[in-house]
Order: structure tokens, then sequence, then C-alpha cells
């Protein structure tokens, strides 16, 4: 019973820890036991300078592109070898050229096949510009014409409580709100999650993507693993004139790196957001408790504006405006970011409470 419920929830990476405190690694079906690392066939590179189709597998939107670049080793000198072919062409340079800037001549590993699995988490969209949310903590702007939003950090380690409850912990960056179709909230990022089955506790890492409010759930990348401590890098973008989305999401620790692209109803980028997040829970209602992550480190976090044909990256400390937001619930503040983001794009975000759950008063 307990490996089924396991299975259902579709990830790849678990830690169980039983009441006796014993801790047993396992994984979730076949493609957890095959990683990208250790299968030439999940991770190629080539000799010339383009960008294949890779395989959507099981799972996935059927809008969905994966996309192999051939290049192992990305260069600012030739910015189209990783950017997607279906995407406009002014698109495909300047996203090519931000992919390369933020890989910095990294040697990496493409994944040639992603398999997906609908989650059972959902985030909310930003219901208006805020310093404080029930559920999320970070920062975001709304100095507009967003293209694109990217951020590193490491996959967090979570204290588990003493008292067996689910608590769950997100991060991502991503552009738009999410309050129509029409300007979707177009994100990615890893899910920590501390799941209790009578006496025992599972923790479960995974990388996924959502487009709020296309998909109801995150898109788990069922064939991507991570670890706890590994460095993530995730790049999301949205090109209007394709009405494409596209996903950069790496994995430094085991040199692994996924890009796919799907269609999107639309986004304003009006928005861009960075954040730990505690999203719904097994469909259920309101928030679950907030996963002790400690101190969470974000850095390089920026975005590309795109205005009148031009492209222009900056951290989030040369925006035109930006702002932190505090996650507080019925008057407890369960995460705060520091107070100011240094010009390199880094700042902190500190846990302080699990915080009440279900619905949430901000004030």
């Amino acid at each position: 019973m307990l490996n089924r419920k396991i299975r259902d929830l579709g990830v790849t990476a678990i830690t169980i820890v039983t009441a006796a405190g014993l801790v047993a690694l396992g994984a979730t079906g076949s493609s957890a036991t095959t990683t990208a690392a250790a299968s030439p066939g999940h991770a190629q590179a080539a000799a010339a300078s383009v960008v294949r189709p890779g395989h959507a597998g099981p799972g996935c939107p059927d809008s969905m592109r994966v996309w192999v670049p051939s290049v192992s080793t990305v260069s600012a000198r030739d910015p189209e070898a990783v950017a997607p072919p279906d995407v406009s062409a002014a698109t495909r340079v300047a996203y090519g050229a931000h992919v390369a800037h933020l890989l910095s001549d990294r040697k990496v590993r493409w994944l040639s096949t992603i398999d997906c699995k609908a989650g059972a988490r959902s985030t909310a969209g930003a219901e208006k510009p805020a310093q404080y949310t029930g559920n999320w903590s970070g920062y975001a702007s709304t100095a507009g014409h967003f293209t694109e939003a990217s951020m590193r950090w490491a996959v967090p380690a979570i204290t588990i409580p003493r008292a067996h409850v689910t608590t769950t912990v997100s991060v991502w960056p991503g552009i738009g709100t999410g309050q129509t179709s029409k300007d979707s909230l177009i994100q990615a990022g890893t899910t920590s999650d501390n799941i209790s089955f009578g006496p025992f506790r599972i923790n479960l890492r995974y990388l996924w993507w959502e487009i709020v409010p296309q998909n109801p759930f995150q898109i788990i990348i069922n064939n991507f693993p991570i670890s706890t401590k590994d460095k993530i890098l995730v790049d999301v973008s949205y090109d209007a004139k394709s009405h494409n989305a596209m996903f950069l999401i790496c994995d430094f620790t085991s040199g692994i790196c996924g890009m796919q692209t799907t269609r999107v109803n639309g986004s304003s980028g009006g928005t861009a957001e960075w954040i730990v997040e505690r999203n719904t829970i097994f469909g259920t209602s309101g928030y679950p408790p907030l996963s002790d992550f400690g101190n969470e480190a974000i850095t390089q976090a920026g975005a590309v504006q795109t205005a009148n044909g031009l492209s222009v990256g900056n951290t989030i400390g040369g925006l035109s405006s930006y702002y932190p937001i505090i996650m507080r619930c019925n008057g407890v503040v369960l995460a705060t970011p520091d107070p100011h983001v240094t010009s390199s794009g880094s700042f902190t975000v500190h846990w302080k409470n699990r915080g009440p759950s279900g619905q949430c008063r901000t004030t």
C-alpha cells in the first residue's frame, strides 16, 4: 500500500524516515533508476552546432517539445546553438545569448527525453502586487516587458518536524501573474515535501514546470531526479510571436540540463517573481504548513525585458522597481527575505515558522 501511494505521487527521489529513525533511499519507478547522467540515450552531444528535437515522453502535454543542443560546452560565440527553433528569429538570438551567458562556457549534458507526470501541487497566482502573502516569500517586480526570469539555488535541506505533519516548500522564478489565460504565470523550479503516511515520513524532491492557470498542477519532470543541496539553475521565457514558453532547467551538481517548449495562451510579462512558496498539496484547499528549509540562498536572480525589439538583461537590483514579499498568515510570519538584494542579484529567504495551515489572512 505504501509503495503504491509513493508511485502515485509521481516523484523520482525519496527518503523514507521510519518511526525508529531508520532512513532508506528509494526510487519510484523505472525512470528513477536510470538518470540522464548514467544513460547515453538521455544525455548526448554532437559536433555540429544545431538544436535537434528530442522526445517528450508519457504524460507530457501535446504541445510540449524537447530540444537537444548539440554543443556540450555553451559559448556566447554561437547563441543560436542553444536556442529552440520553434520560436521567432529575434527571440532565438536573444534567448540563445542569454542562455550562453547563464551557462558561461560550462560543460553540460542535455536530456534528449523528458517524461512527465501531473503532480498533486499547484501554485496560486499573485492576487496583486503585495508585500505580504499567505504563500510566497522572496522578491517580485512590476517593471514590465518581462520575457525571461532566472535564478540559481540549492535544493533545500528540510528539517523534519517531530510531529507527524505534512509540510512543503517550492523554489522558483517566474513571469506573469496567472490571473487570466491571457496573462499566464510561467514558472519552473523544485519542490521538497515532507509527507506523513501513518508511522512513515517521506521526503520528496523533484523538478517541475507549470503554467497558471493553463495547467491545474505542476508538471513533474519524472526522469530528472535531484538530491538535497544540488545546485539548480532555472530560466523561464516567453515568446509572444510564437506563443511558446521556454524552460531551461539545469542541475549543475549532476551536470545535466533539459530544454523544452510548450504552447501558452498568453502572458503579459508585466511581472517577474523569484519565490520560495508553500503551495497547495494533494488537491486540498488552503495551504499546508511550510517545510523548515532554514535559510535559502537565491543567487544571480534576474530577468530580461524586451521592448521595441531590444532585449536587456538585469539582475533584480538593476530593475527600475522591485519589492520584497513576506509570507504571513493570520498574523504569523512564516518566511521573510533579506531587506536588500545585492548588485549580483543575491538574497536569502529565512524560514521563521511552519505557520497556520488552511486559509490565510495576510494582515
